[in-house]
């Protein structure tokens, strides 16, 4: 009978060292390059973000500088009274106008516009070479008439009168109020100032009264008085 001794030591074979100092040197290095790198590159991530943080902070100074100069400019500003009492008249004066024109489109005016023409129909056929009128003012519907003019002699003015208020359209007009006067000489267009050059003329005014004042006022303009007023200024007239 045969039988194997196995004489195998496995404590007698070389053993081959894995961890040498030359590999944990190489291990070494390669760890630290790597943590270079590693630092390295953070140290440029860190430049790059503070870069761009600081330009993120100086555009954000801009827009603050740009913000205050647009509210420097663009600022809210108080009310002007001046430019609302200027707006405040303005609308006034629009509201008058507005009020003006609707009544100068209503039939009332256009009525009154038709009825004024016979006052001044009146008016010229009764003119004469001797007397002649310098204004003429009718208030209303003919409620009430002024007359201004000038004379050669002051008698035309009552036998003026007279005819005046024989025409249809001055029936029931009294001309209840009269002046007249003596206007001194022009020279060069200028009143003389000498008080004995009188103007070869007299001025007169008449007017129609309300009827509420009438009763109040002297009936000055009656033909017999307007007569009595001509009889005194003629001898003037004829200085």
């Amino acid at each position: 009978m045969s039988q194997q001794i196995n004489l195998f030591n496995p404590e007698f074979l070389t053993q081959k060292k894995i961890f040498t100092s030359g590999a944990m040197l190489i291990a070494l290095g390669v760890l630290v390059a790597g943590a270079l790198a590693l630092a390295l590159m953070g140290r440029h991530s860190v430049r790059v973000l503070e870069a761009e943080a600081a330009a993120g902070a100086e555009q954000l100074e801009l827009k603050k500088a740009r913000q205050a100069t647009v509210m420097a400019e663009f600022a809210p500003r108080q009310k002007s009274k001046q430019l609302e009492n200027e707006i405040a008249s303005a609308e006034a004066d629009l509201a008058s106008l507005n009020a003006v024109s609707s009544m100068l489109n209503s039939d009332t005016m256009a009525n009154s516009r038709k009825g004024f023409s016979r006052y001044f129909k009146a008016l010229a056929r009764q003119s004469a070479g001797d007397l002649w009128l310098t204004g003429v003012r009718i208030g209303g519907v003919g409620s009430h008439i002024a007359l201004q003019g000038r004379a050669l002699d002051a008698n035309l003015v009552p036998a003026y009168v007279s005819r005046l208020t024989r025409e249809p359209a001055m029936r029931g007009k009294s001309f209840s109020s009269l002046q007249i006067s003596r206007a001194r000489l022009q020279v060069d267009g200028k009143e003389s100032p000498d008080p004995s050059q009188l103007a070869p003329y007299i001025d007169f005014t008449l007017q129609d009264l309300p009827p509420e004042r009438v009763a109040g006022a002297p009936a000055s303009a009656a033909p017999a008085e307007l007569a009595a007023v001509a009889a005194r200024l003629t001898p003037e007239a004829a200085k």
